[in-house]
């Protein structure tokens, strides 16, 4: 199953930011952790660094406020398939881009390689990088002809 979202930002490391009212600094910080699976799964620092970019509320209306219209801009745009050789690597935990959309992605890349990482949430290549890299390496060897490792 998926990891629990935590309770309180206590699992998380809050930003250490005085300039933004700590009721932003919190909940920001937790909820990168949380898209993440869990805060362990972080590399340290991430999650407040990432929570950097709200420092208020007007900062995370703005930022979320834009995701449906920005949704509906990436559906309705037309597109031509990717041609080139392409490598989408998806967190099968993923909390905000579900790896069910992995179809659709890869429908537009009709010839892209899909690499679902088992223990990674969205942001793979802070809670994995070991696993983003390697699959990059055999990704970019395989185009180039030379040996990974």
């Amino acid at each position: 199953g998926s990891a629990p979202r935590p309770r309180s930002s206590s699992r998380a490391a809050p930003a250490r930011d005085p300039g933004r009212p700590r009721r932003t600094r919190r909940p920001s910080a937790a909820g990168f952790a949380w898209a993440a699976r869990g805060p362990a799964r972080v590399l340290p620092g991430y999650s407040t660094a990432a929570a950097a970019h709200f420092r208020s509320r007007a900062d995370v209306k703005r930022i979320f406020g834009s995701a449906p219209q920005l949704l509906a801009e990436i559906r309705d745009a037309p597109r031509s398939p990717v041609t080139v050789p392409c490598l989408i690597i998806w967190g099968r935990y993923d909390r905000l881009t579900l790896v069910s959309g992995a179809p659709v992605v890869q429908g537009l890349a009709p010839h892209a390689e899909l690499v679902v990482l088992e223990d990674c949430g969205h942001c793979a290549q802070t809670t994995r990088p070991d696993l983003v890299a390697e699959h990059l390496v055999r990704f970019a060897a395989a185009l180039t002809g030379v040996k990974a490792g």
